[in-house]
């Protein structure tokens, strides 16, 4: 071998006895390559399909949540305006402007709701239930 360059890892198992253990070995490796690459396309769909189904569930859950609080929002929208009606045919009904002032903190319009609370409480200072509201609307973000 003159000035040849050898590359060792290359040419190893060209230095492995022929016919024993490391054929075997080789054939069962290329065996279990075709194998792989045969049932990788199976694995990957039923892997793929089953993430398509719990996908789909997933969404379906979350758009019935999505329906769900739409429809309490209208309805808490729908019992304001009714409260709102009240409050202007009877001005001086308490629970009027408690029950207007509850339905705008459902509402998340905080603003409102505490001026209808500061009227329930204006013609009831002594409204519990008015008070306990008005805390909370306080302590509302």
């Amino acid at each position: 071998m003159k000035n040849k360059i050898v590359n060792f890892y290359r040419t190893f198992p060209d230095l492995l006895p022929k016919g024993g253990l490391y054929d075997k070995i080789i054939g069962f490796i290329q065996v279990g390559r075709r194998a792989f690459s045969m049932h990788f396309g199976k694995v990957f769909f039923v892997y793929f399909g089953v993430l398509v189904v719990l996908l789909s569930f997933v969404l379906l859950f979350s758009y019935q949540v999505y329906l769900n609080v739409a429809s309490q929002h209208f309805e808490h929208a729908r019992k304001l305006e009714y409260w709102e009606e009240v409050v202007t045919s009877h001005p001086n009904y308490p629970d009027g402007y408690y029950n207007a002032a509850y339905f705008a903190a459902r509402l998340g319009r905080k603003h409102l709701a505490l001026k209808y609370v500061e009227s329930s409480l204006y013609l009831d200072a002594n409204f519990s239930e008015a008070k306990e509201l008005k805390s909370e609307i306080l302590r509302m973000r």
